[in-house]
């Protein structure tokens, strides 16, 4: 019996693993000049930005950058997607109907830049 709990436990993990990807909502954002994000440096270009509950990942050319805590408000007069930086810093990112608010840094295990 332990042991049939210990694969279902297995299981269960491998597939919140496997679903986990599809369960994010991914938006992409383009930055025109360089931009800080708490200690991480981006460079111009274009990022995707997956969200969660009240995490969001960023990623440039598939790998990750940087993992940050975020609120996320309404707004009712976005254009399209966009950023808004304040003395190069990335303060948050705007969506078709929503602000994305970059709170602080999560702790991961993988490094960015």
């Amino acid at each position: 019996m332990r042991r049939y709990l210990t694969i279902l436990s297995v299981m269960i993990l491998l597939g919140a693993i496997l679903v986990a990807p599809l369960m994010s909502k991914s938006h992409r954002f383009r930055l025109a000049e360089s931009a800080s994000l708490y200690a991480i440096e981006l460079q111009p270009g274009e990022y995707e930005l997956r969200l969660y509950d009240d995490v969001a990942s960023i990623y440039q050319r598939k790998k990750l950058i940087a993992v940050v805590s975020i609120r996320i408000e309404p707004i009712e007069d976005a254009v399209g997607n966009s950023t808004f930086c304040c003395e190069g810093v990335l303060k948050e990112v705007r969506l078709k109907e929503k602000r994305v608010l970059f709170i602080e840094p999560v702790p991961t295990t993988q490094s960015g830049g």
